[in-house]
């Protein structure tokens, strides 16, 4: 199995070393659907983030990156815009949260595990609409319809399709733990 965040800690500072440490026992520590394979550490001027990727498990789309960045005072949780690590969070984006690294790396840990976890859980739901001209998906969290992701036949985001054919729940996933990701 993959360690979760894997990366070669000689790239690491001290207290980057420690507070991947203190993640990595508390995740694996975790009955949650995600696998560590969907893990990732990207270390890119003096910026440590840490992400996970969640995918539909029948149609492996990525659906939501969530991410950690690891800046020397606090760490910013959010979820990536770019799917791609490209942009840094940045404080002012909407649904980001804020921890205190110091003086307490468990505690900067626990809630970026928190986080994670409760992210992790929001339910994703696939809305179908079959029509003569399309065929159009859109995944979207369960809890607020906020839309995440969409695909269509023609490629062409729609609008005004009515209610969809079907609705699936596609996160978590009904697989045993720690199985799908």
């Amino acid at each position: 199995m993959v360690q979760w965040f894997d990366t070669e800690d000689s790239a690491l500072s001290a207290s980057q070393a420690l507070l991947i440490a203190a993640i990595r026992q508390r995740v694996s520590d975790l009955d949650w659907p995600l696998r560590s394979e969907c893990s990732m550490v990207q270390i890119e001027s003096d910026l440590l983030t840490l992400a996970i990727d969640i995918s539909d498990p029948y149609a492996h789309h990525v659906l939501r990156t969530l991410r950690i960045d690891v800046h020397p005072d606090r760490l910013l949780m959010g979820t990536d815009a770019t799917y791609q690590l490209v942009t840094p969070l940045q404080e002012s984006d909407a649904g980001v949260e804020i921890a205190a690294l110091f003086p307490n790396l468990e505690s900067a840990a626990a809630a970026a595990v928190d986080w994670l976890m409760r992210q992790a859980l929001r339910p994703i739901d696939l809305h179908t609409w079959e029509r003569p001209e399309c065929v159009y998906r859109r995944w979207v969290l369960a809890d607020s319809e906020a839309p995440l992701l969409w695909s269509d036949s023609m490629n062409t985001p729609r609008r005004d399709l009515g209610r969809p054919n079907r609705v699936i729940r596609v996160w978590p996933p009904e697989a045993s733990p720690n199985q799908a990701g």
